[in-house]
């Protein structure tokens, strides 16, 4: 009705135009006594032409249709480029991920396990050497249980950080710092890498370090002084075997740890890893279209942020009312860690070029890298698959592309009920 009222009052002068000259006539022939009434007349026939006007050109009924018509047509234009800027930051993020991991890798990755480990049996537990004899008979569990070493588990309060000279003694003088020995402590800022997770718990990046280069024939006979002077005793509770590798022909470098736990059971546990990674990114058989998609994704990351900026200037606390919004709100700061990750590996990736061309023979930690590349990897992950289910619901008008979204509605009570379920076996088979 507000749209009707203002239409009357932009046409209320129009019946001027279409007065009927017979009306004119009779108003001239009356005196001057009658003006007034005539005056009043004239008002009410005005309005009642004026709403008869109206009526006719401007219904209500069509004031409202134009004004949802042009409502629905805003969201539509809207929702057309929302589209088209969620399908290119997809099309960018997708990009990117597949650049980021090569095809090769997984044929790395097992050639690198299957020359390690050949017959799969580097994870299973065994036995130490002096303690494979257990006793023929238990009465009455009948059981041949591991004879048990009487120190504590595990714990980072019974970390050593002292000194010792050979054979674990106590050192008679103070050994200089800048000896590199495997009998002295070394610290994280010595060795760097970041900490590493076993079965038993997480252990630190620091230790007694024996570096191990040269030769075949150097190395076998650093092994067996380490050997002879027991430099692995029952007090050992961890041994890590690091090494990094490089193929020059499909560009890529690899972090392998060995790592051999010694719980309180006289046993080995042991795990094997092995990271592949690119180092030098921008190498020459590096495609320009992937460098230009790399540096398109910065100027839409920003864009996107003034969208959700302006969006939150607009609706303020409501806007975190809308499930979708929140999402949006989550895909940004995906977005924003990603960039923030990408430059800081290629920095640490300069920087530990840099650094490992400067040592002569002596093993350079890589897992700093490998841990970048690592967590830049998961949140790329997580930002397509966020990306993915925004497209999939703006693409909501398309009745097919829709299906999906309804079939999980008219499911949601079941799907939950099972992902309870799935989480909580999950939960207690990962716990024992």
């Amino acid at each position: 009705m507000k749209s009707a009222h203002t239409q009357r009052v932009n046409l209320r002068l129009l019946p001027n135009k279409f007065r009927n000259e017979d009306d004119d006539d009779d108003d001239d022939d009356e005196g001057e006594e009658e003006d007034g009434d005539d005056d009043d007349d004239d008002e009410e026939e005005e309005e009642e032409d004026a709403q008869c006007l109206i009526s006719d050109s401007y219904p209500e009924t069509d004031v409202a249709d134009r004004g949802r018509n042009s409502g629905r047509r805003r969201n539509l234009e809207s929702l057309v480029w929302e589209v088209i800027f969620y399908a290119g930051f997809l099309t960018l993020l997708v990009s990117t991920a597949f650049d980021n991991r090569d095809r090769r890798s997984y044929g790395f990755h097992s050639s690198i396990l299957t020359a390690t480990d050949p017959a799969g049996q580097f994870s299973q537990v065994g036995c130490s050497v002096e303690s494979c004899d257990p006793p023929m008979h238990v009465w009455p569990l009948q059981m041949w249980p591991l004879p048990v070493r009487c120190i504590p588990s595990w714990s980072s309060g019974y970390r050593d950080w002292a000194d010792y000279d050979f054979r674990w003694t106590a050192p008679e003088v103070n050994i200089s710092t800048d000896t590199r020995s495997p009998w002295r402590y070394s610290s994280w800022a010595d060795i760097g890498g970041t900490p590493v997770a076993g079965r038993l718990g997480v252990y630190p990046n620091g230790g007694y370090v024996q570096d191990l280069a040269g030769t075949l024939e150097e190395v076998s006979a650093d092994l067996t002084d380490l050997q002879r002077s027991r430099w692995v005793d029952q007090w050992t509770k961890v041994v890590l075997i690091e090494t990094t590798i490089y193929t020059p022909n499909i560009n890529m470098f690899a972090m392998i740890t060995a790592l051999f736990e010694f719980p309180q059971a006289m046993v080995t546990q042991a795990q094997l890893y092995a990271h592949p990674f690119k180092l030098l990114s921008y190498a020459d058989d590096y495609p320009v279209s992937a460098r230009i998609f790399d540096f398109l994704i910065f100027f839409v990351i920003v864009w996107f942020a003034v969208r959700v900026v302006l969006k939150l200037r607009r609706w303020r606390w409501s806007f975190f009312l809308k499930f979708w919004n929140v999402l949006e709100l989550v895909n940004l700061l995906l977005g924003l860690a990603v960039v923030v990750l990408y430059v800081g590996r290629q920095v640490v990736s300069d920087h530990v070029a840099k650094e490992a061309a400067k040592t002569t023979g002596q093993f350079y930690n890589f897992q700093t890298l490998a841990m970048w590349d690592q967590l830049f990897g998961i949140l790329l992950g997580f930002c397509c698959c966020m990306s993915t289910l925004k497209v999939l619901h703006l693409f909501r008008f398309n009745r097919r592309m829709s299906l999906l979204g309804a079939t999980m509605r008219g499911s949601a009570k079941e799907l939950a009920g099972f992902a309870f379920m799935y989480g909580l076996i999950m939960a207690a088979f990962i716990s024992f």
